[in-house]
């Protein structure tokens, strides 16, 4: 039984991260218009509006967005709802050595600091809490990173799980690290409308490789913990075999 429930869990993680992109694409069609730099935008524009503007409960050309933020608040919400249980019951297949194990603690705990991190981004629109806002998502995606760094070489000694998740966790890590020092070191949203198109379109590239990425390593932790199980069982049943009358 425990073993299916920590199945249905990684389902839906992958059920939410592929929720998050469906909602917030429809958020899209719903948001009125505006931008940090031209409130007279109409729409939604891909490459000058952040993710963030669709949670606005008021939008930049000062229309009420209630339909629109709410989509994205239950899409973003729920990954941070899903991370966080995805880390809390993250299963034990990572005990080579001492290493690996302590490892394989410090990614739950920032695991779940990340989800919390997102669940907090949800519930602070930037028009009403900028502050608290812009706290949320430094939290939620350095924590993210930490944790998928931690997770990746967890992966890679661990014999058992193929280290082709270990790589797709290193380029989810190198875009999201990118995009930290782009936020740094690249362009400012303050000076040009390049600059804010430069930033908008990286968010995008890093958010939706990060969906991707979790909704991949759920699904391969699954076969990972299925297989893992199966061996163990087998090796159960077979020293229960030997076992004298």
């Amino acid at each position: 039984m425990k073993s299916i429930a920590i199945e249905k869990i990684f389902d839906g993680v992958f059920i939410a991260c592929l929720g998050y992109v469906i909602l917030s694409t429809s958020s899209m069609f719903f948001y009125p218009g505006g931008t940090f730099r031209d409130v007279n935008t109409i729409g939604y524009i891909p490459t000058l509006n952040f993710l963030s503007d669709l949670g606005r409960t008021v939008a930049f050309n000062g229309e009420p967005n209630p339909f629109g933020a709410v989509i994205y608040i239950v899409g973003l919400s729920s990954v941070g709802i899903m991370t966080i249980w995805m880390f809390l019951r993250l299963p034990r297949i990572f005990n080579e050595d001492r290493w690996t194990r302590l490892f394989y603690l410090g990614s739950r705990i920032l695991g779940v600091i990340s989800g919390i991190g997102f669940i907090g981004i949800a519930f602070t629109p930037n028009n009403l809490w900028d502050v608290p806002h812009t706290i949320f998502v430094n939290i939620a995606f350095m924590k993210l990173l930490q944790a998928l760094f931690l997770l990746m070489l967890c992966i890679y000694r661990t014999p058992h799980f193929p280290n082709r998740f270990g790589h797709l966790l290193f380029l989810a890590n190198s875009v999201l690290f990118g995009f930290i020092l782009l936020k740094i070191l690249g362009p400012s949203i303050h000076t040009s409308d390049d600059g804010l198109k430069v930033q908008a379109t990286a968010q995008k590239v890093m958010v939706y490789t990060m969906i991707i990425s979790l909704s991949i390593l759920a699904l391969g932790t699954k076969k990972v913990w299925q297989e893992f199980n199966s061996r163990l069982h087998q090796s159960l049943g077979s020293s229960t075999a030997q076992l004298p009358e």
